[in-house]
């Protein structure tokens, strides 16, 4: 899974930006299994036909974040608003 996250403040065009990539491994499954899984319709509405927030114990996230899978990767997101650069106060007021 590769999600690309960029912020941008429009009014100067001053930008960051990261990607985040994780590696998802599924288990090898019985006809069975899939025969269930598609009958379910679990995978119904999810990218990739399957949801790893479901916890199916097919899906296993090997290597990367957990919340990239599911859909943000939220820790490469809280790290880029904490580098991002702020606007002073006086240029806010000058707008």
């Amino acid at each position: 899974v590769i999600s690309g996250i960029c912020l941008l403040r429009a009014e100067s065009q001053e930008w960051v930006g990261a990607v985040e990539v994780s590696v998802v491994c599924f288990r090898r499954l019985s006809e069975r299994e899939r025969n269930e899984y598609l009958d379910s319709n679990r995978w119904q509405g999810k990218s990739g036909a399957y949801g790893v927030q479901d916890r199916d114990p097919f899906v296993e996230v090997v290597h990367g974040s957990f919340s990239n899978v599911v859909g943000l990767p939220m820790e490469r997101l809280a790290l880029l608003l904490q580098t991002y650069p702020e606007l002073t106060r006086s240029e806010e007021l000058h707008k």
